[in-house]
């Protein structure tokens, strides 16, 4: 049996799961695996794991026709799901950019891999557990992420937790012929003799063939059955940079200027456009690190204006666009801790330390007034479920809470009045939209959406809240904000999974124009949409490895 992801069974966007058996002509559809990606199945073939969102959680669902079941759905990434035979399924957690575990039947996560900082490694995923569950191979990327010719293929020792390196390559798939099959960045299929035993690679490489379709951040479909049959996409291999393209509410997207494209960093590239209009502010990843730029709309000139050693990260403008504040963590160890900054949007003078607490500073917003912030502390690596949003006076020293329950309160959004407080919540056990007063947060609750949500957005003229769906689709929810706060209509605009938006959880990437008919957004990849890739399957595959790349 083959599994893949393709078009919805029925009418309208998205996508969802595909079953194709041997013995049957036609693929069949696998109901209640809407925005499903990265299928694997249980080592006895009965089942299949899958990644479903955003929000991204695990989800298990039966051949034999049971509902799906969630197994995890926190620190879950986006990228590669594997189903061991030690009864875990492995997948890339975002809090540590590291490869996790959660036990087949669910429960608490375990981070198997950890960050050799000393050789700039951001990120270890593409995971794949060898028989008998004590290794995993693995993708090392390293900094900057877009640079995929720099990835390596690593071995993860399961019980130790430490890795070392093997080859260069992007992603890779141990044959139990006793070779290991690998992708280059280009997208040529190689493979080596390869001791499973002593974890070695035990003679030269041999390219087997061209044409393996590579996306962004080194994504390839790539895999071999216990009886040698292999699976792969073909087709044409897209970059690991993003471009800034603007979205209107009918979906189409527009580059902002075509000859632009950069590498976001991670976890995400925080897109915010000035209140003119004229500008645009982004985190951006080049060889001297995360900074921030600022871009004249549409296709002017791109300027930096961070300069220090640590990460910059999350832009905000100010109310007037003069100033840009932002999030660092040059005042301590990398990725340790994070206080409010702030210099003009000019480039000119010097950084301001605007805001040094107890806690990492990871979002901020500013009421109209300049007189009360909106703050989300806490959520570094590995953390879950001790995010929380308060608010400090100007000039105080003590915050006061707004969304503090034990769940993780995150991805706020202050209304342009200031009066409204959005946010999204971990309460009902998924993501979910809720809007408060602010800043007296404990004056009423409303949950804003129904089938999951994350990264709310309000319209400028505070008539509409927009947020990413359960089913990765921008929807827009009509509000009214004037006495007490209701929610009315809410309209699905577009598929941001179609066409490679990116939206993750804990904080929106993402802004919308002054005149809120379009959106300014991340599109990973370049656009693939409609792209003529193919899914290629070779049969007895053995046969020609054992030819091909002696042992």
């Amino acid at each position: 049996m083959i599994v893949y992801v393709g078009p919805p069974a029925g009418e309208g966007a998205g996508q969802q799961l595909w079953l194709k058996r041997r013995d049957q002509l036609e693929p069949t559809s696998l109901g209640g695996t809407e925005t499903a990606s990265s299928p694997t199945f249980s080592p006895d073939g009965s089942k299949i794991a899958f990644l479903a969102g955003p929000p991204n959680v695990v989800r298990v669902i039966s051949l034999t026709g049971e509902p799906p079941l969630t197994i995890a759905d926190s620190d879950v990434g986006g990228n590669s799901l594997d189903w061991a035979d030690d009864g875990f399924i492995y997948f890339d957690g975002p809090s540590a950019n590291a490869v996790v575990r959660v036990p087949e039947g669910g429960g608490s996560l375990e981070v198997m891999s950890a960050l050799d900082s000393a050789t700039a490694e951001v990120f270890h995923s593409w995971q794949h557990v060898l028989p008998g569950g004590r290794t995993a191979i693995m993708t090392v990327g390293y900094n900057p992420p877009s640079d995929v010719n720099a990835y390596r293929i690593a071995a993860l020792d399961l019980e130790t937790k430490e890795h070392r390196i093997l080859l260069a390559g992007v992603t890779a798939r141990y044959a139990g012929s006793g070779h290991l099959l690998y992708i280059s960045a280009d997208g040529l299929l190689l493979g080596v003799p390869f001791d499973a035993d002593a974890v070695e690679v035990t003679g030269p490489p041999v390219a087997l063939f061209e044409g393996v379709s590579v996306g962004g951040f080194g994504s390839a479909d790539l895999d071999i059955s216990s009886d040698g049959t292999l699976v792969y996409m073909a087709g044409e291999s897209t970059s690991g940079l993003g471009r800034a393209v603007w979205v209107d509410r009918a979906g189409t997207v527009t580059p902002v200027d075509p000859d632009w494209e950069f590498d976001p960093g991670m976890p995400e590239a925080s897109l915010m456009v000035s209140p003119d209009g004229t500008r645009l502010a982004a985190k951006i990843n080049t060889e001297s690190g995360e900074d921030i730029w600022v871009k004249e709309l549409d296709d002017g000139p791109l300027s930096r204006l961070t300069f220090d050693d640590g990460v910059d990260r999350r832009p905000q403008w100010s109310a007037d666009g003069q100033r840009i504040f932002y999030h660092s963590d040059r005042n301590g160890e990398s990725g340790s801790h994070y206080d409010l900054w702030s210099q003009p949007a000019d480039g000119t003078g010097t950084p301001e330390l605007v805001l040094d607490l107890d806690e990492s500073i990871l979002e901020a917003r500013l009421t109209p007034d300049e007189s009360i912030f909106a703050l989300r502390l806490r959520g570094l690596s590995g953390a879950v479920g001790v995010r929380d949003v308060v608010g400090l006076r100007v000039g105080e020293d003590t915050p006061f809470p707004v969304a503090t329950e034990p769940y993780d309160e995150k991805g706020i959004a202050l209304s342009p009045s200031g009066r409204w407080i959005a946010y999204e919540s971990t309460e009902t056990g998924r993501d979910e939209v809720y809007v408060r007063p602010f800043p007296n947060a404990q004056d009423g609750k409303w949950q804003v959406s129904t089938s999951g949500g994350i990264n709310p957005k309000w319209a400028h003229s505070e008539e509409e809240l927009f947020f990413a769906n359960g089913n990765g689709e921008l929807v827009a929810a009509q509000v009214q904000t004037d006495g007490s706060f209701r929610v009315g209509e809410r309209r699905t605009l577009f598929s941001l999974v179609e066409r490679f938006l990116d939206s993750g959880p804990n904080y929106a990437s993402w802004d919308v124009a002054p005149d809120d008919q379009r959106f300014m957004m991340l599109q990973i990849g370049g656009g693939t949409e409609g792209g003529q890739n193919r899914l290629v399957v070779v049969q007895n595959f053995f046969e020609e490895l054992e030819e091909r790349v002696p042992r």
